[in-house]
């Protein structure tokens, strides 16, 4: 193979990773405040990839609920501490997953 050959793929290969797109990252790793019988709205943050995002979280307490920007809405019934499962993916299919945990203390 010649030197430039080797250089036209040295080339392209820089080309390809400037353009890919950053990770997701999900914050805080902690949702805190929150008080039983009292209204919850916390909102879980994405940042990197491509907006906008689409997230989705498994193990809310009832009867709280996410919608789809990440806002965690309701009233929690119970105390207690919850890891939620947050997976996220954006507008180029780019997905991440993390657990987030949920506290929700006594009024």
């Amino acid at each position: 193979m010649s030197f430039r050959r080797a250089g036209c793929l040295l080339l392209a290969i820089g080309i390809a990773s400037s353009v890919a797109a950053s990770p997701l990252d999900i914050t805080p790793a902690t949702l805190t405040n929150g008080d039983d019988g009292t209204l919850f709205h916390r909102v879980i943050a994405v940042t990197g990839g491509t907006p906008p995002y689409r997230v989705s979280v498994k193990g809310l307490p009832a009867p709280l609920r996410v919608l789809g920007d990440g806002t965690i809405l309701g009233k929690p019934k119970a105390s207690g501490a919850y890891p939620l499962d947050v997976a996220v993916v954006d507008a180029t299919g780019i997905r991440n997953e993390s657990t987030v945990l949920l506290r929700v203390g006594r009024r």
